[in-house]
């Protein structure tokens, strides 16, 4: 089987992301005024880089006790569906140590309050994505049916955690080091880098039936993502539009299944 014929559905959706990160950089919305630049680059950067293997250890960490039959994962139960497991408490604990208690953040500052007046645009980019995403998944068959306690469990993680972490977080300290254009290049990197642990050992490696191509080019599709994300919590300067657009992407095609619409 030719590379093409093998991989050729990831390569033209990894292709569509990054037509509209090019879009979303140089055509839709406009860049902010940069937020003030760190007096301490350095331990931006290290910081940065701290909390993010932290959390790459933990979720290593997690993938193999999940992997592993005869362990289990330091959970605590929230429903009789639904645990909260320790990855989601070392992240919560590492980012809002680092940035709301010792660095004094406030809400404005990690986009958790406010948003620019420029949001639309953005925000509509996201949501073309998503509605030309979710009819692929659709068509092919792929979404899986969930309860309605999963997709409220979901809007917590990944969809906010991961954009708490990445942009809130990572992409806003980046900022502060290297500016408002490069940050959210940056940020991408890491957040796709975040799930090496998935896509080479845990339930997206065994989904891809164990083959190196396919959990290469999930991984790009990651950054990519993560780029398309970033784009919009800059150009929006709100966490919540970005929390929205990761949700619908991963979730909307389960959340048609299951409901029945289709």
């Amino acid at each position: 089987m030719s590379f093409i014929a093998k991989y050729g559905s990831v390569l033209f959706s990894l292709a569509g992301i990054l037509c509209f990160v090019a879009l979303g950089h140089f055509k839709v919305g406009k860049y902010p005024e940069p937020l003030p630049q760190a007096e301490n680059k350095k331990r931006e950067i290290i910081e940065v880089l701290g909390i993010w293997g932290i959390n790459f250890t933990g979720m290593w960490l997690f993938w193999w006790l999940a992997m592993s039959p005869d362990k289990d994962i330091p959970s605590f139960r929230i429903s009789s569906e639904i645990s909260i497991h320790f990855y989601s408490l070392l992240v919560l604990a590492t980012t809002i140590g680092v940035e709301v208690l010792w660095r004094k953040r406030d809400a404005k500052e990690l986009g958790l309050k406010g948003i620019s007046e420029r949001w639309f645009h953005p925000t509509m980019m996201g949501l073309v994505l998503v509605g030309i995403w979710s009819a692929v998944a659709l068509t092919t068959g792929t979404s899986q049916e969930y309860s309605y306690q999963y997709f409220i469990y979901f809007l917590f993680t990944p969809a906010f955690l991961e954009e708490w972490e990445s942009r809130s977080v990572y992409q806003t300290k980046m900022e502060r080091v290297f500016g408002v254009k490069k940050a959210w290049i940056f940020a991408g990197i890491l957040f796709g880098l975040l799930h090496i642990p998935t896509d080479f050992y845990g339930a997206q490696w065994i989904s891809v039936g164990e083959d190196i191509g396919f959990a290469l080019l999930n991984l790009f599709q990651q950054i990519s993502l993560g780029w398309i994300f970033g784009l919009i919590f800059t150009k929006t300067r709100s966490i919540w539009p970005a929390v929205i657009i990761h949700y619908l992407y991963d979730f909307l095609p389960n959340l048609i299944v299951s409901l029945g619409i289709m």
